[in-house]
């Protein structure tokens, strides 16, 4: 009898042993695991992205059963790859999406990638949370959280007529073009929109307009227009915008002789701060081509060593691609220069007369000739031109010094030694 009741407890003890492993077994088994995640990468979120920036997220893997009441998928999202705290997030199934046992899909909002662009993915079925994801960016499409790697050209011209067509490259841009606010950064209320002609998620490009709204050079930001970030929130997102708004604001020296180096000033800038491809200089409608120095406020140039300049007040045209810029009112005189003096003696039975030749720059007209400090009378004048003045003198007047003055007599012409006569 007691071996009959031994007998019946020990297969009692076997079934609920049995039925116990058996349903934690089912336990085990009934846990929902992801498998993979699709989209997952940003040139392929950036493709599935809506016309409402929304993204259809597909989970594959196993012990997902069906969806009810508890079903549940969580988005845990971060607001920067490098963030450990998640916001955890239940997506909706209002608008659309699927359960099977092996694959759901689900909608991603907007808002949610634009708020928490980096997140993984977890799934509750059966009663049991799955493992969570790997992290993945779906913030493709938002374009704070884009990588910008390249602003072409870092700088255009507004007087360049040519097409002014901005390149940026980077990733994480989305498919869908949008309007981008380009803003003075020193000035952020300043702004213009463009709608870019070339937009994918790696390359967006658009025409900068003719506008009057920056006067000054400046740089340019960029901005998403929809939420005020600036692209790729980097400081590559910006360019610079050189006008062209000079005004020939001083000169230095004010007089000079051609040979002599001279520089104009534009105290508002906007000679651009490289040279154009077109540039038009010339000093009394005579051209200047050795210019030395280029920058924004200033240029500097060597005056031509032309026979015909004559002395006085000069002027200095600049034009640069159909732009005319002149000194105006700030004055800029030629002055005489000497560069060589010849004497011819000739003898007489009573007296010698001197005939001296002055060659060099700007002596004519408008000018007067001293000896010393003297305007002389011991001289007369023979002929005269820009570049050769003739006199003669009863008096040997070598060693003496020789030098002339424009009308305004503050102004003077260097000092020549003149020599004695070679005959």
């Amino acid at each position: 009898m007691n071996k009959i009741i031994t007998l019946c407890l020990l297969i009692i003890c076997v079934i609920v042993t049995g039925c116990g492993n058996a349903a934690g077994s089912g336990s085990l088994n009934n846990t929902p695991v992801i498998y993979n995640v699709t989209p997952n990468d940003s040139s392929s979120i950036a493709n599935s992205v809506d016309s409402n920036g929304n993204v259809t997220v597909t989970l594959t893997g196993t012990n997902f059963g069906s969806r009810n009441e508890n079903s549940r998928v969580y988005y845990n999202g971060y607001t920067n790859e490098s963030s450990t705290t998640p916001q955890r997030t239940a997506l909706s199934f209002v608008n659309g999406g699927t359960w099977t046992e092996n694959q759901v899909s689900v909608i991603l909002y907007k808002h949610t990638r634009e708020d928490f662009p980096y997140g993984t993915f977890s799934i509750v079925a059966n009663g049991h949370e799955s493992p969570a994801t790997a992290k993945y960016n779906f913030g493709g499409g938002n374009l704070k959280n884009a990588s910008v790697s390249d602003v072409s050209p870092k700088t255009i011209y507004e007087y360049d007529n040519s097409s002014k067509n901005i390149v940026i490259t980077g990733t994480g841009f989305g498919k869908d073009s949008k309007p981008l606010e380009l803003f003075d950064m020193s000035n952020p209320s300043n702004y213009i929109t463009v709608n870019p002609y070339i937009w994918t998620d790696t390359n967006i490009t658009f025409t900068f307009p003719t506008t009057d709204k920056f006067s000054n050079s400046t740089n340019i930001g960029i901005k998403d227009t929809q939420n005020g970030y600036i692209l790729g929130n980097s400081n590559l997102s910006q360019f610079r915008y050189e006008v062209f708004n000079p005004t020939i604001s001083s000169i230095s020296p004010s007089y000079a002789y051609p040979g002599q180096s001279v520089t104009i000033y534009s105290y508002n800038g906007g000679f651009g701060s490289e040279r154009p491809s077109y540039v038009y200089l010339n000093i009394n409608n005579n051209p200047v081509s050795n210019i030395t120095s280029w920058n924004n406020s200033s240029i500097t140039f060597v005056i031509p060593e032309y026979n015909s300049f004559e002395a006085g007040p000069a002027t200095i045209n600049l034009q640069m691609n159909n732009k005319t810029i002149t000194n105006g009112n700030v004055l800029f005189t030629l002055v005489p220069h000497i560069t060589n003096v010849t004497v011819y003696k000739d003898s007489g039975l009573l007296s010698s007369t001197y005939t001296y030749t002055v060659t060099g720059y700007c002596l004519a007209p408008n000018t007067s000739l001293f000896i010393d400090n003297t305007l002389s009378s011991d001289i007369s004048m023979k002929s005269s031109s820009a570049s050769t003045l003739i006199f003669s003198s009863s008096k040997d007047l070598a060693g003496r010094n020789l030098y002339m003055t424009t009308n305004n007599s503050t102004i003077t012409s260097n000092y020549y030694i003149l020599p004695s006569a070679s005959n």
